[in-house]
C-alpha cells in the first residue's frame, strides 16, 4: 500500500483524540473565563523582521515569497524569505496589544498551534498546541498570585494532583551573578542554569569554563545553586545580599509570595523556591515559574513569568506583562499514559438516523430529514450506498457504533404512501407514521 508518511514532529488527529484534547481545553477555558480573561487569537504567518525580534532564527519555519524563485540561490534570505510561522504566541500577543486599541489591564488567554524547527525529543513537536494566559498593563504581584492560582486549580481540576511549581525571580539570579563577579554574562548564565536537571553540575561547571569565568566565581555561583533547601538559600541569600549591600526587594517578593498564596487557600506544599529555575529565555525580568509532574521524567509541563521589556523592546512603550503557559501535549501525554483522560461530550448525540433506501426516495427523504431539523430534533443523514441490498445492515451497524437509538428508514414504498418508518433499536420494534408529532409519543413512552 502507498504511503507518504508525516514530516517528523507532526502528527494528525483521530476524533477519539480530539475530543480527548478538547477535554482538557474545555477545564482550561473554563478556568480562565472565571478569572476574566479574553480569548483572542493571533495569525499562524508574522512578517520574517518581526519573528526575528525576540527568537532563535534556527527554530524559525521559513515561509518562501510568492513568485518566481528559481534563481533563488543567488539571493539573499531576506529577498526570497520574508515570513515565518509564529514560534509562539507571545511575540504575536506583543503585535496583537499594539494594534487594537486595548484598555490596560487587560486579560487574555490563547490555545492555538505553534511551529518550531528544531530536532523534536521526548514528548516535543514541530507542530503543537500552546496554551498561554497573560495579564498586560499592570505590575502588581496579585497578578503573579493569581496565575500561580490559576495553574493549582487548574491541575488539580484535570486530576493531576502530584505536581510542584518551582519559583524564583531574575533579579535574585542577576545578584548573585554580581556577587560573583560575572554579572556581564547574565544572559548566558541563565541559558547554562536553565540546564541543569538536564545536563548535571559537573557539565554545568564545563560550561562556565568556556566563557573564561574564574575558578573564584564559578565557586561563589556554585555555594547558592547548590543548596536545595529552601528555607537554607533563602536565609543565605538575605545575608550575602544584606553584607554586599544589594537591595532585598526580590526576596521580599518571594516571601510575599508565599504570603499571600497562603491566604488564597493555596496548599503551600506545592510550591518551592528553586534556585536553579532560570528560565532560559532572555525576556523574563521578574518572578518566573515552572510546574512539574512529581516522579515523571523530571518533565515541565508549564512555566512563564513576569517580562515587563519584551513590548519596549519591540515598540519603545513601556507595558508591563506576566504570564504562563500550559504545556498541552505534555499534560495530555500524562493523562493518556495515567488513564485519568476522559472525552468531551460535544452533547451531539443524533436523536436519530435517517437511510435513504432507493435514489429516487431522495427528495422525500430529505423532505423527512428537514422536517424533522424544524422541530430541532438532531438527525443524521447516513450516506451510505442507496442501491446496495446491505444498506440496512451496514446502517443499523453504522447507528450502534454511534449510540443512536432510532432509524428512519425512507424508500419507495414510504415516498408513495407518505408515511414514516421508524425502527427503535433497543426494542427492536418498527413503527409506521403519517404525521412527525407522533413520534413524540414514541420517545416519550421509551
Amino acid at each position: 500500500m502507498l504511503r507518504y508518511p508525516l514530516p517528523k514532529g507532526i502528527r494528525s488527529f483521530d476524533p477519539l483524540m480530539l475530543k480527548s484534547r478538547k477535554y482538557i481545553f474545555n477545564i482550561l477555558e473554563s478556568i480562565f473565563v472565571k478569572y476574566g480573561y479574553n480569548y483572542i487569537e493571533t495569525p499562524i504567518i508574522e512578517n520574517l523582521d518581526f519573528l526575528l525580534k525576540n527568537n532563535d532564527n534556527k527554530l524559525l519555519f521559513k515561509i518562501f515569497n510568492s513568485g518566481n524563485l528559481n534563481s533563488f540561490n543567488k539571493k539573499v534570505l531576506k529577498e526570497i524569505c520574508n515570513k515565518g510561522l509564529r514560534y509562539d504566541l507571545t511575540l504575536p500577543l506583543m503585535r496583537y496589544i499594539n494594534d487594537h486599541n486595548i484598555s490596560f489591564p487587560f486579560k487574555s488567554y490563547q490555545i492555538q498551534k505553534v511551529w518550531r524547527a528544531d530536532n523534536p525529543q521526548k514528548d516535543r513537536y514541530r507542530e503543537f498546541y500552546q496554551c498561554d494566559i497573560d495579564i498586560l498593563g499592570s505590575n502588581t504581584i496579585a497578578n503573579e498570585i493569581e496565575i500561580l492560582s490559576i495553574y493549582y486549580k487548574s491541575l488539580i481540576k484535570l486530576n493531576i494532583n502530584n505536581f510542584t511549581i518551582s519559583i524564583n525571580h531574575r533579579e535574585i539570579i542577576y545578584n548573585i551573578l554580581l556577587i560573583s563577579k560575572c554579572e556581564v554574562l547574565f544572559k548566558e548564565i541563565c541559558i547554562e542554569i536553565d540546564k541543569i536537571d538536564k545536563i548535571g553540575m559537573k557539565n554545568f561547571v564545563k560550561n562556565l569554563q568556556k566563557y573564561n569565568i574564574s575558578r573564584n566565581s564559578i565557586n561563589s555561583i556554585l555555594k547558592y545553586i547548590t543548596i536545595s533547601d529552601s528555607n537554607e538559600i533563602l536565609h543565605t541569600l538575605k545575608c550575602d545580599f544584606i553584607k554586599n549591600n544589594i537591595d532585598l526587594k526580590s526576596i521580599v517578593m518571594i516571601d510575599d509570595l508565599y504570603k499571600y498564596l497562603k491566604s488564597s487557600f493555596f496548599d503551600l506544599k506545592k510550591i518551592m523556591f528553586n534556585i536553579k529555575l532560570s528560565r532560559g529565555l532572555n525576556y523574563y525580568t521578574g518572578l518566573i515559574f515552572e510546574v512539574k509532574i512529581n516522579n515523571y521524567d523530571s518533565i515541565s509541563i508549564g512555566g512563564g513569568g513576569r517580562y515587563d521589556m519584551l513590548f519596549q523592546s519591540i515598540y519603545n512603550k513601556k507595558v508591563p506583562c506576566v504570564g504562563i503557559s500550559f504545556g498541552i501535549e505534555r499534560i495530555y501525554n500524562f493523562m493518556k499514559k495515567n488513564q485519568i483522560l476522559k472525552y468531551y461530550d460535544y452533547n451531539f448525540k443524533p436523536d436519530f438516523l435517517i437511510v435513504n433506501l432507493h435514489s429516487k426516495s431522495l427528495e422525500y427523504t430529505l423532505y423527512i430529514f428537514n422536517k424533522i431539523m424544524d422541530i430541532n430534533w438532531s438527525i443524521e443523514m447516513y450516506q451510505g450506498d442507496q442501491n446496495n441490498n446491505k444498506i440496512v445492515k451496514k446502517s443499523i451497524i453504522y447507528a450502534n457504533n454511534k449510540n443512536i437509538r432510532y432509524i428512519f428508514f425512507i424508500g419507495l414504498i414510504e415516498m408513495e404512501k407518505k408515511v414514516i418508518n421508524l425502527k427503535d433499536l433497543n426494542t427492536k420494534k418498527s413503527y409506521i407514521f403519517k404525521d412527525l408529532h407522533e413520534i413524540k409519543k414514541i420517545i416519550n413512552m421509551n
